[in-house]
């Protein structure tokens, strides 16, 4: 097993210990679920990432490649995290999650029965890895992450001023 591996393979039990512990604190309290769901999502993306870098063949790494198909995720529930730090509880209902999480079950469901954002399976001294390929489609990927990593950073220091103003 090379460091790259190892390393995903360590992530899985941090990310799964880091959610429960938060949760554990209040599971009332919806901060902490969003938190659990977005450790199991970080575990769950670990899990995949370590079988396919240690896969016996191309077939393997193709499938666990595809297993983890619940990346685009990371962002919506990013930004689901800072908005709940705002307690913008209006933002929090179902249909704005479906809203806010509908590019990323576009991009999953595109990862997973298309090729079009990865090109070619190649085998180097660490593992599998799949090559990226410069297309329209992953720029927007690109795009979609930036939009999303921008607003999130900015609703997270509206809140820190919105605090540093209440002491």
């Amino acid at each position: 097993m090379d460091l790259f591996a190892l390393f995903d393979f360590i992530n899985i039990f941090i990310a799964i210990y880091l959610g429960a512990l938060i949760y554990s604190n209040d599971p009332t309290n919806r901060l902490n679920r969003i938190f659990l769901i977005y450790a199991f999502v970080v575990a769950y993306t670990s899990f995949c990432q370590y079988f396919k870098l240690t896969a016996v063949n191309g077939t393997w790494a193709l499938f666990w490649h595809k297993a983890s198909f619940i990346w685009p995720f990371y962002a919506p529930l990013y930004l689901l995290i800072a908005i709940i730090l705002l307690d913008k509880k209006n933002y929090v209902k179902i249909e704005y999650i479906l809203i806010i999480c509908l590019p990323a079950m576009l991009i999953a469901g595109t990862y997973i029965f298309t090729n079009v954002l990865y090109g070619d399976l190649r085998h180097y001294w660490y593992g599998w890895r799949f090559n990226s390929i410069n297309n329209a489609y992953s720029f927007f990927v690109g795009i979609y992450f930036i939009i999303y990593g921008a607003l999130s950073f900015f609703l997270i220091i509206k809140f820190y001023i919105r605090q540093k103003k209440t002491k």
